[in-house]
């Protein structure tokens, strides 16, 4: 089978001595970094009869053909080896591997991460299958034939792992994860890098600071250098973080800018920046002869006619506490459903973008951990974090299901903090009902402050659906003394600090647990203008609004879900809390 197709290929080869030419330039590239070797197996070794006098395959040949990407910056011409192709078995070598777990990172996340960072810069890791070597006795199951220096047809062994094969991916990653752990003592940061800002082969990472971004850089490339791996096709926001990068090895020579109109492709995907144009103010720049001239209406009428800012608003905050259709509210402000729909988007797009100056973490923590001692005496806590789900209709399309958390219903997982005061510290308002606690805030923005030491020395409180860490303090299951159980107490008469803040937050704007029925960006829009309003509320102290129909449709949460990850992989800082302090109380 692979004769034959490495026969047909070959016939097509000679009808371009260009391509023929390119093609085996890329094979002889693998002779030059010795990544093939002569097969010197013959047939008897590759089909040893077993006691049965049943032959066992000990080998397997594959075919390969050429695949042209004229579009791409380095390799135009691709040899791919088919490890899907049925041998003379009925099989084919991926029937047979074990492709091994799901290790590469969610795209998703990898791309929003990057976009936390105001420096950044992503590399793709150069032939990196190649640069590691299959174990020996697994080198004949990669054989391929091609012709030698005398042009007879051979049989060679490759000795890397190749691209094609079902379990090549699990391998990369397992070789990039061992990189990572056996060089975090030479390069800490590098370690964060590999594990969590790659996705398979391309690394997108950064910092907060040009600094930081330069360290991780330069700690990365230094990791991945020590297993004979290379970064190339860099590309970056900012030009110091391509200064010691040859020209050669980066994406193109300008820079990532968001007014650009050059389309970098990475992860596999392609993307292009949208461009905002201005947009002139008619009423400020025609006198009333020439408005009325090109828009048929003087500009009083044209006033009259618009809705005011006022109306828009009591439009939107009404749907906030109603949670009715969009009808409805469009009639009990004498308009369209149209204008509705548009005067809440509106609205809620401007509210969420207060964001950063009504939602943000405290500056100086000392008055927040003396509040939250106040409640149970739980030492140097500076918030306490939750999840809680917004009900949303289906937004349709293939991705629909990720929607549907395990309650069975669609939903937006949104990831809060807040402090004794139950305001907001940080929300975060764009995963799937689908996502685990744990992992979103994995992801977060949260994680990577309190990682990188802005509030060194500072507690989180979080439930069992979180993983134990130095900083965020989680319940022991299984208290086995007092000092435990006093840990305990305190921990989650502290934390329900975060349970009644949503109970609040949703007793004030009900359409929360009514459910949204608009589209999902309008709906993460809402919800972010619902955590900039109660925000608000709490700094004005407005009171609760009285109890009524509405409250009695709210959504309960069940806060006695069974959704706990491992607790006790890093409960040294845990124990020490409790034998330095809870054991002298």
């Amino acid at each position: 089978m692979a004769t034959h197709r490495f026969l047909q290929l070959e016939k097509h080869l000679l009808r371009s001595e260009e391509l023929m030419q390119r093609y085996s330039t890329g094979i002889q590239e693998y002779f030059d970094l010795n990544q093939i070797v002569s097969s010197t197996s013959t047939e008897e070794e590759r089909f040893p009869a077993t006691s049965t006098n049943q032959s066992a395959v000990t080998a397997c040949v594959l075919p390969h053909h050429a695949v042209i990407r004229e579009d791409k910056l380095t390799t135009k011409l691709r040899i791919v080896f088919d490890a899907s192709s049925k041998t003379s078995n009925g099989k084919s070598l991926n029937d047979i591997l074990c492709i091994g777990p799901a290790l590469q990172n969610e795209l998703p996340a990898v791309i929003l991460n990057w976009r936390f960072y105001e420096f950044v810069f992503n590399a793709d890791v150069q032939k990196m299958y190649r640069c590691i070597d299959m174990h020996p006795d697994d080198i004949p199951y990669q054989k391929i034939v091609w012709r030698d220096n005398k042009r007879c047809l051979q049989e060679y062994c490759l000795t890397t792992v190749t691209f094609s094969t079902a379990s090549a991916p699990c391998t990369a990653i397992s070789v990039i994860h061992r990189i990572a752990d056996d060089e975090k003592q030479r390069f800490p940061l590098a370690e964060n890098v590999l594990k969590e800002e790659m996705y398979v082969d391309d690394v997108q990472s950064g910092g907060y600071s040009l600094e930081s971004a330069i360290k991780k850089r330069d700690q990365g490339k230094a990791a991945l250098a020590s297993a004979g791996m290379e970064l190339r096709k860099w590309a970056s926001n900012h030009p110091v973080l391509l200064e010691s990068i040859p020209l050669e090895h980066q994406y193109s020579g300008t820079l990532l800018e968001l007014h650009s109109d050059e389309v970098v492709k990475t992860l596999a995907k392609t993307a292009s920046h949208r461009q905002y144009r201005y947009r002139p103010d008619y009423l400020q720049r025609y006198d009333d002869n020439e408005f009325i001239k090109r828009f048929r209406l003087s500009k009083p009428t044209f006033r009259y006619c618009s809705i005011s800012p006022r109306t828009k608003l009591m439009l939107a905050l009404r749907f906030y506490a109603s949670g009715s259709f969009l009808i409805t509210v469009g009639d009990f402000c004498g308009v369209s459903v149209s204008t509705a729909s548009r005067a809440v988007k509106e609205v809620s797009f401007a509210l969420a973008a207060l964001y950063k100056d009504f939602i943000q973490l405290p500056s100086d923590p000392t008055q927040t951990v003396a509040e939250f001692f106040q409640i149970a005496k739980f030492p140097k806590v500076i918030g306490v974090i939750d999840c809680t789900h917004v009900r949303v209709q289906s937004p349709g399309g293939g991705n629909a299901e990720i929607f549907r958390n395990r309650k069975g219903y669609f939903s937006i997982n949104v990831q809060a903090m807040c402090n004794a005061n139950l305001m907001f510290l940080d929300l975060v308002v764009r995963w799937p009902g689908s996502a685990h606690d744990y992992n979103i805030f994995r992801n977060s923005r949260l994680k990577f402050c309190m990682e990188e030491g802005h509030f060194s020395n500072y507690f989180i409180l979080g439930d069992s659906g979180y993983k134990q860490t130095h900083y965020l303090m989680t319940p022991l299951v299984n208290p086995s003394n007092a000092p435990e159980r006093l840990y305990n107490e305190s921990q989650i008469r502290t934390r329900i600090s975060i349970e009644r803040c949503f109970g609040v937050w949703k007793r004030r704007f009900p359409v929360l647990s009514i459910g949204l029925r608009i589209s999902i960006n309008s709906t993460m829009a809402v919800i972010v203008a619902c955590g900039v309003l109660h925000n608000i509320a709490v700094l004005s102290k407005d009171p609760l609004p009285p109890m009524d129909e509405l409250s009695l449709l709210e959504i309960p949460e069940d806060a006695a879900e069974n959704n706990s990850v491992e607790i006790n992989s890093n409960s040294v800082a845990r124990n020490r809390l409790i034998q330095n302090y809870f054991a002298r109380l």
